[in-house]
């Protein structure tokens, strides 16, 4: 457990749901109202100071999820060199290097979680280490740009393959 009203730790969770009314009598619950903020649905251009805020981030996928998505606040997290730890599912446990550009745990798996953020709290310059290493492989392989050159590159693949198929159903050489 981090967490506690005598605890350093303090949770910041960005945005809302349908689960809020609940979050929050657990945490009244719980004690936990001077260590856990809720900063309700915020406009977009407030979410990046928030992010900002914090010296690790969590991608807390959800064990079932293992349908496809896209993890772009994981790419939001990470273009931000904020350290971060996500659950090891989907697209995630391909995006996050272990202990190189972040941290994967297995999802559910609280303690796991803890044993992750526990240590960090101590090392500033392994988080901006690896917040660095992060934002470095957002910005080289998970760029629109990037993503515009891989497109390019099919369709320039596609035609070539239709170019020669008609030629040779043409006999040109």
């Amino acid at each position: 457990m981090l967490g506690g009203a005598s605890s350093r730790f303090r949770l910041l969770l960005v945005g809302s749901g349908p689960d809020m009314p609940r979050l929050e009598a657990e945490i009244e619950d719980r004690g936990l109202a001077g260590c856990v903020h809720l900063t309700g649905a915020l406009a977009h251009d407030q979410v990046p100071a928030m992010i900002e805020a914090t010296d690790v981030v969590v991608a807390p996928y959800s064990a079932d999820s293992d349908v496809y998505f896209s993890p772009v606040k994981l790419f939001e997290y990470m273009a931000m060199a904020r350290p971060v730890i996500a659950a090891r599912i989907g697209q995630a446990a391909d995006v996050v290097e272990h202990g190189r550009t972040g941290w994967l745990y297995t999802p559910g798996n609280s303690q796991e979680l803890v044993d992750l953020i526990r240590p960090l709290a101590d090392n500033p310059e392994l988080c901006e280490r690896v917040g660095a290493a992060a934002r470095q492989r957002i910005l080289s392989r998970y760029t629109w740009q990037h993503n515009a050159r891989q497109v390019i590159a099919i369709a320039e693949s596609i035609i070539g393959r239709r170019r020669r198929t008609a030629d040779q159903q043409l006999g040109v050489a």
